[in-house]
């Protein structure tokens, strides 16, 4: 599984990778996380008033704007994401 972490705050990014990485160990689930925080490139793709956005598989979810997705949502979104996939 690779994800990509959209966001524009350094330490929000720093939480969000470590939640992700806790509900990915919980599953059983190995990962890698790439994190891109230009603000730049966030505006021009129109993401701004989304962050923290998580990206697989070319999908992008906004599972709280403006606020640090916990290792639960990742659980859940993680349950999801893996049913869809069997």
């Amino acid at each position: 599984m690779h994800f990509t972490l959209y966001d524009s705050n350094a330490a929000r990014i720093v939480q969000i990778e470590k939640n992700l990485q806790l509900a990915l160990k919980a599953l059983g689930l190995k990962g890698t996380v790439l994190s891109i925080s230009e603000p730049p490139l966030l505006a021009r793709e129109q993401l701004l008033s989304r962050v923290p956005l998580v990206e697989y598989q070319q999908k992008r979810w906004s599972l709280s704007p403006g606020k640090t997705p916990s290792k639960q949502e990742f659980i859940k979104l993680l349950t999801i994401l893996t049913t869809q996939e069997m």
